[in-house]
């Protein structure tokens, strides 16, 4: 299938492109379990949490982070195609990537979100030592403010057999619906294949 693709970008922290593929691994393997532990401490008080529980325990911004991260996570686990992690996130908008760079200064979504529900369990004296160790790591690599390097990636050259488009059928509908547009539209596309990410190819942002 021959399909005639934009450029697509991808926004990141530049620390995640200089680990070696194996610390990449390890590091996503820290934040998938604080996101499963964290998430099953919160799931009870979802709809409360989200109603103003804690609220004056956390203060304004660390619940709000903390309401973020749960809907991220409800997301989730309800399998919620926008909030998996499995594949390689591409958007047709150059300022979504850099939205998604700045964020990424916890390795990423799901960092994030495993950051804050963690940042919340302290203050709650939840019970968390299970999971001190691997969230240290995420807790270091977050508040390493001095080294975050959002960066922005232009994205060309890809498999279209292994890409999909977020909230639509196929690649070919897209296609058939926006044809040589396909670039002006706000689209964001999941990649199931390889991309080697070079520091020298990174947009500073």
């Amino acid at each position: 299938m021959k399909i005639n693709l934009p450029v697509l970008y991808h926004g990141t922290d530049l620390r995640i492109v200089l680990m070696t593929e194996e610390e990449r691994k390890t590091f996503k393997e820290y934040c998938k379990k604080v996101f499963e532990y964290t998430w099953k401490l919160y799931e009870k008080y979802y709809d409360e949490i989200l109603s103003g529980k804690f609220k004056d325990v956390l203060g304004d911004a660390k619940w709000h982070n903390l309401c973020n991260a749960l809907t991220i996570s409800s997301a989730n686990h309800n399998g919620n195609e926008q909030y998996q992690y499995d594949s390689f996130h591409l958007t047709t908008m150059k300022f979504k990537a850099e939205n998604y760079a700045r964020r990424a200064f916890a390795f990423g979504e799901v960092g994030l979100a495993a950051y804050c529900m963690y940042d919340a369990a302290l203050l709650l004296n939840f019970p968390i030592k299970e999971i001190e160790e691997e969230a240290n790591h995420i807790v270091r690599f977050a508040t390493d403010y001095g080294n975050a390097k959002p960066v922005v990636f232009e994205i060309t050259d890809l498999d279209v057999g292994l890409l999909e488009v977020e909230r639509f059928k196929s690649l070919q509908y897209v296609i058939d619906i926006f044809g040589n547009k396909l670039g002006d539209i706000d689209l964001i596309f999941h990649y199931h294949g390889k991309i080697n990410l070079y520091p020298s190819n990174a947009i500073y942002i």
